[in-house]
């Protein structure tokens, strides 16, 4: 049966998903969860919330999905091992970092890999499945198609998302909220910057598309109309999203789809019907809802482009919910067996179905008054209010004649309650974790610096190549779409020093097979000096086809502390420097052979969703390029990719850390590189003259941001 797996960030939301019939609930501790808003729980109550889901046969999986810091990483044994004695569950997390670490120091604790881990194909699921992963939740963005195509490939279980929220970005690959606030998606504290409006420009002759609306904003999540089709799809877990939302809200979602979920299995009519349609509709949903991207890639319908704000919500549904919230609600039901023979101990057996407890007491004695009635025992016996528990059989064994003072009853009663619960909850728990000290590679200083260009055009290339860079990485879209040949790229290189690394697109999908099947033959063919791959489906694939070539890992790739490094140098031979970490974080990698970007307008966000096709403006051949210009007039670039049907936005300005490259060079790093994406060829000879001329000029760039390099991200 699937599982029905509701949020919460606070004891109310917990109480309500259980009290709504959820088998399973996803919540956080006070730190590394990506809902740092939320209230989230202590220690202490996190292990009270353990014991109940547990004692009423429910799951509990901690969400531990951020990238952590190295400094932070000294943390995390203290912080996971009360919740793995006491029996957790799972965890999903996002950092793969805590791949290894998790599987050494908490062995039996079952792994999940988040979503914003970015997994769009099996090739990533592969890798994870390879390494003790169990559960997966793919992007948000996959088709029922893809879903199924991953888990008969791989047999992991599957986790998704059937109703809340969407963000607009891959989830895991979004920098918006970072990049203009400093607060990051990939810490828990995103500010929704899709949420916010913009004025659309078409880029090629400043045409305006919309003023003032919101492109970016997801219609909300609802699949109660396809229950069947998910659950026959073979999907395993069914996930709500709102860990920020009411405990009325987790109620009400929860009980709906539970009673569909139940609908299907008991052989009913899963049609949804309005009036629970107009349920979902009024417990904190957008004006209007759809169902994802589970049966369309993308489409100007799924956008709230006029308004992204909230239903009203019905006051009268919300009281009537606190209403069913304040019920006590029966907990688990279990048989009693109670013996009372004259002359012998008094004997009461408890059991749930699967654990059973006895315990005895006094010795029964001849009533010398009026003796005991099967009606008095059963009524102290039956006295199960705050237990937990309820009733389902009682089997009394009951001499004529015999005296049970009420207290004794009671007293028994309790004993074996507790019995019963110390029974259940011992079966969940397990020994202390094994505290490792973690063992690292050192990576030396490096001596002098090189300069390596990342271009966007034929023309930037060329541009590129004249300064002869140690590496030009050029994207294979360029030589699939015969925008450049492989024999003008090999005549261009001869005799200049410079290796060509090849880069793939930032997604990679199931339709993206043709393409990597013909990227396989031409690498095989014309052997580049190496490749950059900007996402694990990309690395996966490799490693599958036994690609003998050296391999960068991009920034979106992230590496956020040692045992990330150490995990990735397993499978690259050199990583780039995550976008969000300072400079004293990226020293605490003591990896100082990573490539540092020091020019580029950095990636804010990659879509599934098409500004183009939002404005009826896709043609499906070229890609077009888009300007979202925001409340402060800060003009973001949209870039269509038609080869791989997504969009990048770009941040309005370009990243620059020139005033910071001596500091890094004092530091031991090295490996510059140049990202170029939609400077002209005048700005292209304007940055690399500057950087790479040797004399001493004027910083050609007027606007510009020095991103994280200072502070880092929060």
């Amino acid at each position: 049966m699937v599982e029905l797996l509701a949020p919460a960030g606070d004891i109310d939301s917990f109480n309500a998903a259980l009290k709504a019939g959820a088998d399973a609930v996803y919540m956080a501790g006070k730190a590394f969860g990506a809902r740092a808003s939320a209230t989230n729980f202590t220690s202490e109550e996190y292990v009270e919330c353990l014991k109940k889901a547990h004692l009423n046969n429910k799951k509990i999986y901690l969400t531990l999905n951020t990238l952590i810091k190295e400094k932070e990483w000294k943390d995390l044994y203290d912080f996971l091992n009360p919740l793995y004695t006491e029996g957790l569950d799972g965890v999903i997390f996002q950092d793969m970092g805590l791949i290894e670490y998790l599987k050494d120091s908490f062995p039996e604790l079952p792994l999940h890999a988040s979503t914003q881990m970015t997994v769009t194909d099996s090739n990533s699921a592969e890798i994870l499945r390879s390494k003790g992963v169990c559960r997966i939740v793919p992007a948000r963005e996959l088709s029922l198609k893809e879903l199924k195509y991953i888990k008969d490939r791989t047999g992991l279980e599957i986790e998704t998302f059937i109703h809340g929220a969407l963000c607009y970005s891959y989830s895991g690959q979004c920098l918006f909220s970072s990049f203009l606030g400093g607060r990051s998606g990939n810490r828990g504290r995103c500010a929704g910057p899709c949420r916010l409006p913009y004025t659309v420009y078409e880029s090629a002759n400043n045409k305006a598309l919309c003023n003032n609306r919101y492109p970016l904003s997801l219609k909300d999540l609802c699949t109660l109309e396809h229950v069947s089709e998910l659950i026959e799809a073979g999907i395993d877990s069914f996930k709500i999203e709102g860990r920020l939302k009411s405990p009325e809200y987790v109620w009400g979602v929860t009980h709906t789809y539970r009673k569909y979920i139940d609908r299907y299995y008991e052989g009913k009519d899963t049609t949804a019907a309005k009036e629970d349609m107009d349920i979902l509709s009024s417990l904190y949903l957008r004006s209007s809802v759809g169902s994802g991207y589970y049966f369309k890639h993308n489409g100007k319908e799924m956008i709230s482009l006029n308004d992204p704000s909230y239903n009203n919500k019905d006051e009268g549904l919300i009281r009537d919910i606190k209403r069913k919230l304040d019920e006590e609600c029966p907990g688990p039901s279990l048989n009693m067996k109670g013996i009372f023979r004259d002359n012998r101990e008094m004997e009461l057996t408890v059991s749930d179905g699967s654990f059973s407890y006895t315990t005895r007491g006094d010795l029964v004695q001849s009533a010398k008054g009026r003796p005991a009635s099967r009606e008095d025992v059963a009524k102290q016996l039956s006295k199960l209010g705050g237990s937990g528990f309820s009733l389902n059989e009682l089997d009394i064994e009951l001499d004529d004649n015999v005296f049970l003072p009420v207290g004794r009853l009671n007293d028994l009663r309790r004993e074996a309650l507790k019995g019963l619960k110390d029974r259940i909850l011992e079966s969940y728990r397990r020994s202390d974790g094994i505290r490792k000290e973690l063992s690292f590679e050192y990576y030396p200083l490096q001596q002098g610096k090189d300069y390596s260009i990342s271009v966007s055009s034929v023309s930037q290339y060329y541009l590129a190549l004249k300064r002869r860079p140690a590496i030009i990485y050029l994207p294979y879209d360029l030589i699939y779409s015969g925008e450049i040949a492989w024999e003008e790229i090999h005549e261009s290189l001869k005799d200049s020093g410079t290796e060509l690394f090849l880069s793939l697109p930032r997604i990679m999908r199931y339709d993206d097979e043709t393409y990597m099947e013909t990227f396989l033959k031409d690498v095989k063919e014309h052997l580049p000096a190496g490749i950059l791959v900007k996402n694990m489906e990309e690395l996966g694939f490799l490693l599958n086809h036994d690609i003998d070539l050296v391999i960068h890992a991009d920034h979106s790739i992230y590496c956020w502390n040692r045992s990330a490094l150490k995990y990735l140098k397993g499978f690259v031979d050199r990583i780039t420097a995550a976008l969000e970490l300072s400079m004293r974080e990226l020293c605490d990698l003591d990896n100082r052979d990573m490539v540092i970007p020091i020019y580029g307008r950095s990636p804010l966000m990659v879509s599934a969703g098409c500004i183009a096709k939002t404005f009826d403006k896709c043609d499906k051949k070229t890609g077009k390029a888009f300007i979202l210009r925001d409340r402060y007039n800060k003009e973001h670039i949209d870039l269509s990719n038609c080869i791989h049907c997504y969009n990048e936005i770009y941040n309005a300005v370009p990243t620059s850390l020139h005033k910071q490259i001596e500091s890094l060079l004092e530091a031991g790093f090295g490996h510059f590189r140049i990202d170029l994406t939609v400077e002209t060829d005048d700005e292209v000879r304007n940055i690399l003259d500057y950087y790479m001329s040797g004399e001493v000029m004027e910083y050609p760039v007027k606007e510009y941001t020095g991103g994280h390099i200072v502070k880092g991200a929060i």
